[in-house]
């Protein structure tokens, strides 16, 4: 393959993406054929099999023998497998400052929302915040409405690929999030919670992705704080 073909083939790559990112092309759709993209995108077949190819490595799309290629459905049980060593063992501090590295997806989301907002999803967000803020000692129910928070701002994205890829991520990791909103208490989560509102409401995307990303550094530093051996970390999973 000749640098130009993979120049095209990469540019292919990326609209495609973003097209089934945007939901142009939605799961189950069959694409056009290799001929229909050809004259589309205006570029030759090699750089249409390589787009597809990687389309298909991140698992977007799929090809059916004699059928053509379609989107793939995002498949849950399969993205929530790979985290199923977290469901069978106790969690350790390691663990934990683990999944808050995966949670570092906040930060982008956090921004997005703020440049996307409504006054519908703000005023959820106002919701939520007031029944953390009611069942503040409530475990169960801290942790319930910090979860339904943090879904909400990735619902405020619109992007319903991102959303569900955050509720699964969520759902999977219930039991790491649980022990991290007990280190943290509610206190922390509700002072930030109120500026994650006022950075999303008045479309402040850095100071969103600021605020979200302080956040984050501050339950970690918590968790760095803690001993090995803290009895939080012996929570029954």
């Amino acid at each position: 393959m000749t640098k130009a073909s993979g120049k095209k083939g990469e540019e292919v790559f990326e609209q495609l993406r973003q097209m089934i990112v945007d939901g142009k092309y939605k799961p189950g759709d069959k694409l056009p054929s290799e001929n229909e993209l050809c004259k589309i995108f205006n570029v030759s077949r090699i750089s249409i099999r390589e787009s597809i190819k990687q389309l298909k490595s991140l698992g977007l799309l799929e090809t059916h023998q004699g059928a053509g290629t379609f989107v793939r459905k995002f498949n849950e049980e399969q993205f929530i497998s790979s985290f199923m060593p977290i469901f069978i063992k106790k969690l350790t501090k390691k663990d934990i400052l683990h999944i808050l590295e995966v949670r570092k997806i906040e930060i982008m989301i956090a921004g997005m929302a703020a440049e996307r907002s409504t006054q519908e999803g703000v005023d959820e967000l106002w919701r939520i915040y007031y029944a953390m803020e009611k069942e503040q000692d409530n475990p169960e129910m801290h942790y319930r409405t910090d979860l339904a928070f943090h879904m909400q701002i990735c619902k405020m994205v619109n992007n319903p690929y991102l959303s569900q890829i955050c509720r699964v991520l969520f759902e999977a990791l219930e039991q790491a999030m649980m022990t991290i909103v007990t280190i943290m208490g509610p206190q922390k989560a509700l002072h930030y919670h109120r500026k994650l509102i006022d950075t999303i409401s008045k479309h402040y995307v850095h100071e969103a992705e600021f605020t979200m990303a302080e956040h984050l550094k501050t339950t970690i530093d918590a968790v760095e704080s803690l001993p090995e051996t803290d009895s939080v970390f012996d929570q029954d999973q």
